[in-house]
């Protein structure tokens, strides 16, 4: 069976030469296991080739075609290579922005101290803990990460340190738990002498004083730590420890009376079960 190609794409059967210009032909349909059938009516045709063939029009539009496709992905590919750059641009603009607020406002002791810190040179940390600073430890061995394993210590290197947290101009330091920065991070603040160090745990205590529940334990870390207060500013830490304590044993007391009643409504109950034959 000698097949042919129609002008438009469709393949033909050739069945015979109806004149000299002209063919008698029979479409060529194919089924879904790929076998070609010819079926339909019988038609002649004048315009018959060896292989699929497109006019000029049809190339020239799937050119086009295929330039504007090309062109929409170079598109795509430019817009998200724009938004990368965005994102980029928004970290080095907030990072610009730290980083001028450091210069506009750091003063020279401040980066002096900072350099301290770096240097392993400051002496004493003061942790960020609930509800204020209270305990003081050797800078060093707080920013180092020793495991103590059953009373054996071993060194696992420093504790990751963040710095510039809050891009206002101001050094805030943040240590992490492990070296690789994960687990929590605690804020710390860095002194070169003790005295600076106790004069800021009792300048923040005295500051959150009022909106603060001071228990005795509290108090007792501050005077573990060598914080030391007034006779007017004990008498006023006495009275809010006193009043805290009061207020413990009442909340106490309420719930014990509360739960007495419980106790008693249930021995009721299993009294009169009890009754019953």
């Amino acid at each position: 069976m000698e097949t042919k190609f129609l002008s438009d794409g469709r393949k033909v059967a050739v069945l015979g030469k109806l004149n000299a210009t002209e063919s008698i032909v029979q479409e060529i349909f194919v089924t879904d296991s790929g076998v070609e059938i010819p079926s339909g009516e019988n038609f002649t045709t004048k315009n018959l080739h060896d292989e699929p063939v497109k006019s000029h029009k049809e190339r020239e539009f799937e050119r086009v075609e295929q330039g504007i496709n090309k062109a929409k992905q170079e598109r795509d590919k430019i817009n998200q290579e724009i938004d990368e750059i965005k994102i980029k641009l928004s970290g080095y603009r907030d990072l610009f922005k730290s980083v001028s607020a450091l210069a506009k406002n750091i003063e020279e002791q401040d980066f002096t101290h900072f350099l301290d810190v770096i240097t392993g040179k400051v002496k004493y940390a003061v942790p960020s803990n609930y509800p204020s600073p209270s305990r003081i430890e050797d800078a060093m061995e707080y920013m180092s990460c020793i495991d103590n394993h059953y009373g054996n210590k071993k060194y696992n290197g420093l504790k990751l340190i963040t710095l510039l947290g809050n891009s206002n101009g101001n050094i805030g330091y943040k240590l992490n738990r492990w070296p690789d920065g994960s687990g929590d991070d605690t804020s710390v603040e860095f002194f070169n002498d003790i005295e600076s160090a106790r004069d800021y745990i009792k300048s923040c205590f005295m500051e959150r004083f009022d909106k603060i529940k001071v228990s005795l334990s509290f108090y007792e870390s501050l005077r573990k730590n060598g914080i030391e207060f007034s006779s007017e500013e004990f008498k006023k830490i006495k009275e809010k420890i006193e009043s805290g304590l009061h207020d413990e044993f009442s909340s106490f007391q309420t719930a014990f009376e509360k739960r007495k009643e419980v106790l008693d409504q249930d021995i009721s109950k299993l009294n009169n079960l009890s009754s019953q034959p």
